[in-house]
This record gives C-alpha cells, sequence and structure tokens, in this order.
C-alpha cells in the first residue's frame, strides 16, 4: 500500500526500515553540516581577507607619513643651506674658476654630497616599497617628479657614479639609463665648452631649454612606468595636466 511517496514493503522488517531513516536523516545531517561548514569558511576567509586590507591599508598610511616626516628633514636641510645648495642645482656646471674656488672654500662639496644621500636614501626606500608593492601606486607617481628634479641637477649626476654602489639595485634602475645619456649629451660637451675658456658663469647659460626638459620629462615617466610596471605613473604627467589653468599666476614663483 502506499505511504507517503513511498511504497510500503511488507517485507522489509521494522529494524530495516529504522536503519534506513536513520541513515538518511545522518545524510541529511551531514549535507547540512557540510554547508554550514562552508559558510563559516567563507565568512572567516572574507573576514581575514578585509583585516588583511585594513592592517595593509593602515601600514601604508603609516609608511606615507613617514616618508612624509622624511622627505620635511630633507627640505629643511635643504633650506638651512640655501647659501651652498643652489650652485649644484643647476642643469649644467658652473665656470671651472667658480668651481675650483667652491672646491677650495669650506664644506660646500661634502654639503651637496650630504644632501644627496639623504635623497638617494628615501629615493631608495620609496621604490623598494613600490616594487613590493607596499606603496600605493599614486603616492610613489607623486614622487617621480622628486626623482626627476633630482637627475635635472649637475651636482647630482657628478655624485652619481660615486654613491651607486649604496643603493639597492631599484634606484640603479631608476638613475643609471638617465644620468649615463645626460653625461653624455649634457655634461661633457658643456666641460669642453668650459674648457675653451667660454664663460659659463651666469646661470641663464647652465639652464637646458625647456623643451628639452619637457621631453626628457616624458621619456621619464614612461620608463618608470614601464620598468615598476605601474601605468599610474606612466599616465601621471596626462592627468596631472588635466584641470590646470590656461594661465600661471602673474607672480608665479619656484
Amino acid at each position: 500500500m502506499p505511504w507517503g511517496p513511498f511504497l510500503f514493503d511488507a517485507k522489509i522488517s521494522a529494524g530495516d526500515a529504522i536503519q534506513t531513516v536513520a541513515l538518511l536523516f545522518a545524510v541529511a545531517q551531514f549535507t547540512i553540516q557540510s554547508r554550514a561548514n562552508r559558510r563559516a569558511d567563507a565568512e572567516a576567509a572574507a573576514l581575514r581577507e578585509e583585516t588583511a586590507r585594513k592592517a595593509l591599508e593602515s601600514r601604508q598610511v603609516e609608511i606615507y607619513q613617514r616618508l612624509e616626516i622624511e622627505s620635511n628633514a630633507v627640505f629643511k636641510f635643504e633650506a638651512e643651506h640655501s647659501d651652498i645648495l643652489p650652485f649644484f642645482k643647476t642643469h649644467l656646471a658652473p665656470g671651472r674658476a667658480e668651481y675650483e674656488r667652491r672646491a677650495r672654500e669650506g664644506d660646500d662639496f661634502l654639503t651637496a654630497r650630504k644632501y644627496y644621500e639623504n635623497c638617494c636614501n628615501l629615493f631608495e626606500i620609496s621604490a623598494r616599497l613600490r616594487q613590493k608593492d607596499i606603496v600605493d601606486p599614486e603616492v610613489f607617481a607623486s614622487w617621480v617628479a622628486w626623482y626627476f628634479d633630482t637627475l635635472l641637477e649637475w651636482g647630482f649626476r657628478a655624485l652619481w657614479h660615486d654613491l651607486r654602489d649604496n643603493y639597492t639595485p631599484q634606484l640603479r634602475m631608476v638613475f643609471d639609463k638617465f644620468v649615463n645619456e645626460l653625461i653624455r649629451d649634457w655634461d661633457a660637451p658643456h666641460d669642453s665648452r668650459r674648457g675653451a675658456g667660454q664663460n659659463e658663469s651666469e646661470e641663464a647659460v647652465r639652464m637646458v631649454a625647456d623643451q628639452t626638459i619637457e621631453a626628457l620629462r616624458s621619456r621619464f615617466y614612461a620608463e618608470l612606468g614601464s620598468k615598476f610596471v605601474c601605468p599610474t605613473i606612466t599616465n601621471w604627467l596626462a592627468r596631472v595636466e588635466e584641470g590646470r589653468g590656461d594661465r600661471a599666476h602673474p607672480l608665479a614663483f619656484r
């Protein structure tokens, strides 16, 4: 006779029926528990992921703040030696007479070395952290401008050959190619002119044309964007131009 959705067989003993029901119940319980365990595991994994994400964000903020503090210390050092460092920060070196006078008098070259060492220490840390994907891409991309401005300074290029051994491959990857290029294209020809007795004492004569700088800037960002596999760096200059006004302030200064 029918019994629910099943056919009741009188030949099945009560014990067999109880065992069957118990088995079905156990299977159902196992299925329910397995689903509950999977949900619990998924929730635990999501919680771990969220906790890790928040920890990383907190660490990134802490690192960013630390880098900013250390960079402010470098800027303070630069301000405290404003009578010395501008000599080293033009695009091209001064005339030989001025260079030799500075070399003989005071500690100008030692001060410049200390300044560039401080810069490179920060550059190295930020480059390593970016390669390890710890520093936010936009934070690092904002630092590339400082890298580039430093590259343009003859004093940095004059020291880099001696400094580079103290720094990791990440930083050498940033500067080696471009320092070598600018020594070849800028510094060596300029030094030949200095040797020929041309007057290179005026600061304006020691600056490279803006169009040359802008072309170099574009290549520098593209190169670093490729080396760090970072589209944020590659697209940084275009994004910065978005929203820039057509005119600068009449009294704009640097």
